[in-house]
This record gives structure tokens, C-alpha cells and sequence, in this order.
């Protein structure tokens, strides 16, 4: 369930919200949770908390973010994320271009329309805890042939993650092969994605940039390199 922040009706289990965007901070430490929401509400933003608490994977806490936010395009702002009022709007100004994913601390703060998850799917739950759903994500964007924009380019408080980060490459590595040949780079998937039963609506026929417009920010790290690769059939 949600917690709202602001005076917000719930109907359904749905969030009720006169805007075009929702801001949800996934959390389950209460007081850099409680900080953010200060600060967003200082900058003007109505922030809503979804509780993170008990879950196994971030990959189903951001899939009951998108079932639950009622606006097609989300924000995800981690509790360490600090970013500003032109963040937001640049995040929102990135995914009004085309670009599927904007991410301004990477998968730290940010923005995405739900017609994503319509065209490529959920992120994957079998990703217990946290760590490498974001890497399989990429690939399944390139794979989809959709771009995405990925910096870090707002303040962030830096401390190690939540989340238990120690399961998830085996299933990465069960899931996609690479090639690292300089003359033959390549990405190729091994597992088929799963399928959940959520709903977010019917497709609403957003039209993307291709992935060749996709831009990695220079902090990224061998995110930029992915540009060199190919995907293997």
C-alpha cells in the first residue's frame, strides 16, 4: 500500500492526484524517507511514499509503484536522492522527447511512462534483493530498441544499499551472454522474461526514440560502452 504524504484521495488502492506526474519515494528507512519529503515539499513537489518495508526485490517494489501510481508517467526518487526543481522538470522534459527511461542519478532518481513497462514488461522479480535488475533493464531497453538517458547529475547522500545485493548475478548471468570481442560485440538472451498479472492499463501507442539516441552520462561507467554492442539473436 501507499502511504500518502499530502491530502490525496485512495480509491481501489489507487493514488487520486490532480497532476500529470507522480513522485514516489520507495522506502523503508523512515527518517532519510522522512527528510526527502521535507525537501521535495520545500521545492514545491507532492511527494507520496510507498512503503518499502518486507519486500524481497527492488524490482517488485517498482513494479507496485507503476500498478499503483495514477498518472502515466512516474518518478522514482530514492530516500538519498536530493535533486531540484529543474530535475524534475528535465526528467519530464527527457521522457516528453522520447527517451523510455531518464535517469538523473541512474536508477537513483528517475522517470519513466508506464507504456515502458507495456513494451518491454515488468521489471524482473526473480532478482531477489537488489543489484543487476537495473543492468538487465538496459539490455532489455536495447533490446526493445528503445533509448534511454542515464547520468548522474543530482546531489545524492552516498551509503551502501538496503538491499541484500549478494544473489542476483547468478541470475544475470543465466539470463544474458556477452560477447567482448572488439570485433564482435554482442548481447544475447537466454531466459525469456516473465510474466506478472498486473495492471496498468491499456497501451497507449507513445512513440520512443530508438535506442541509437540513447545518451550515458560521462560518470556512468561502462554504461556509454553499451553503444558498441549489438544484440544476438
Amino acid at each position: 500500500m501507499i502511504d500518502v504524504l499530502i491530502n490525496l484521495l485512495k480509491i481501489n488502492n489507487k493514488i487520486i492526484m490532480n497532476k500529470n506526474y507522480t513522485i514516489i519515494i520507495p522506502s523503508n528507512r523512515d527518517a532519510l524517507k522522512n527528510e526527502l519529503i521535507t525537501h521535495l515539499r520545500n521545492i514545491g513537489e507532492e511527494p507520496v511514499w510507498k512503503n518499502g518495508h518486507g519486500y524481497p526485490s527492488f524490482s517488485k517494489l517498482i513494479n507496485e509503484c507503476a500498478v499503483e501510481s495514477p498518472t502515466e508517467t512516474i518518478i522514482i526518487c530514492n530516500d538519498k536522492a536530493r535533486p531540484q526543481k529543474e530535475h524534475i522538470e528535465k526528467v519530464i522534459n527527457l521522457l516528453e522527447q522520447g527517451y523510455g527511461f531518464a535517469g538523473l542519478y541512474a536508477w537513483g532518481f528517475f522517470g519513466f511512462k508506464k507504456e515502458l513497462f507495456r513494451n518491454i514488461g515488468f521489471m524482473d522479480e526473480r532478482f531477489i534483493g537488489g543489484n543487476y535488475e537495473d543492468s538487465d533493464y538496459v539490455r532489455r531497453m536495447m533490446e526493445g530498441n528503445i533509448a534511454m538517458y542515464n547520468a548522474f547529475e543530482i546531489d545524492y547522500i552516498f551509503m551502501d544499499s538496503g538491499w541484500d545485493i549478494s544473489k542476483t548475478k547468478n541470475h544475470f548471468d543465466k539470463k544474458w551472454e556477452h560477447g567482448d570481442s572488439p570485433s564482435d560485440k554482442y548481447i544475447k538472451r537466454l531466459l525469456p522474461e516473465e510474466v506478472y498479472d498486473y495492471n496498468i492499463g491499456e497501451k497507449t501507442n507513445i512513440k520512443f526514440l530508438p535506442w541509437s539516441e540513447s545518451f550515458f552520462g560521462i560518470d556512468v561507467g561502462k554504461s556509454e560502452k553499451f553503444m558498441d554492442y549489438k544484440i544476438k539473436v
